[in-house]
């Protein structure tokens, strides 16, 4: 049995509340980055030192903040929960201009001053602010280079039209989810970049199944008025696309739940990014299409 199989919404002929959301969308994002002076950025791209330590008896993490707080001469100390709440465990991040070495020992003084014998450092990772300031650049790279291929891809495989437009759409997706990112404070590390990539590709893959039904109905449907068209594209791929989405995001959201606190803002990135892709395809790249200048589109195909 087919899941909308007599679908006949007209996703296209509501573009305008489409692009209203969107910009709506995109300016809140905007605007929780511009009042917080910019991303969240962690230990990846800043550099520093990050500790994981285990507690036999966990203290409270508010308590550990405020030990850390009396000792402002080591640097700026983040402290979040990792892993479930019963494995006892915490991460510190520390952002300092001293040795990582010294750093290392400055917290383990202090963690032994105030809670002696009832921890472990189970790893130490370090890196340094020239490394990060690199796999930022990297990361910003990474997702520009694959704009690129998309434009040469769906230039060579649909038009010049089609393969702008699916780039509006992953610009607007990744605007999007940064900007969550931002409102609900969410390090922006090598995790949540790997989401990024992942969505571009997730959203780039319901765009062309759209795009492809356009194609097709483009030579049978010589008559139908342009905007129809584009609906009847839409609606003969809208069950295909449900069921993706929703198992992504099924997968993605058990992420979330139960597994450890550092794939979570992988999965927070990711649900966001499934929702919005999902949308965009229909609702931004397609709807796009349709409306610039779209009688040429049909004139291309019969020449």
């Amino acid at each position: 049995m087919r899941i909308f199989a007599n679908a006949n919404f007209r996703f296209v002929h509501h573009r305008k509340i489409y692009f209203t959301f969107s910009v709506l969308f995109i300016l809140a994002g905007l605007v929780s980055l511009v009042a917080k002076g910019g991303p969240k950025y962690g230990i990846d791209f800043k550099g520093g030192t990050l500790l994981q330590v285990k507690f036999q008896a966990m203290p409270e993490i508010s308590d550990l903040r405020d030990v850390f707080n009396k000792y402002r001469d080591i640097g700026t100390v983040e402290i979040k929960r990792y892993g479930q709440k019963e494995d006892n465990e915490i991460i510190i991040g520390v952002e300092t201009k001293i040795e990582a070495a010294s750093v290392v020992v400055k917290v383990t003084e202090i963690l032994n001053a105030e809670f002696p014998g009832n921890f472990e450092i189970r790893r130490e990772e370090v890196v340094g602010p020239r490394i990060g300031n690199e796999l930022k650049w990297k990361a910003l790279f990474s997702i520009m280079l694959s704009w690129v291929a998309i434009i040469i891809y769906l230039w060579v495989r649909f038009q010049l039209k089609f393969s702008l437009a699916a780039i509006v759409g992953l610009i607007h997706d990744i605007l999007i989810v940064f900007g969550a990112c931002s409102i609900f404070n969410i390090e922006l590390s090598m995790p949540v970049v790997a989401a990024f990539l992942t969505i571009v590709g997730y959203s780039l893959n319901d765009t062309i199944v759209v795009f492809d039904r356009i194609r097709e109905n483009l030579f049978v449907e010589q008559r139908m008025h342009i905007l129809d068209l584009f609906n009847r594209s839409i609606n003969q791929t809208l069950g295909r696309t449900i069921i993706t989405s929703c198992t992504t995001l099924v997968a993605v959201t058990t992420l979330y739940f139960i597994g450890v606190s550092s794939i979570r803002d992988f999965a927070f990135a990711m649900i966001i990014g499934v929702i919005i892709g999902t949308y965009s395809s229909f609702g931004i790249s397609a709807s796009l299409v349709a409306v610039w200048n779209p009688e040429t589109l049909r004139k291309a195909k019969k020449a």
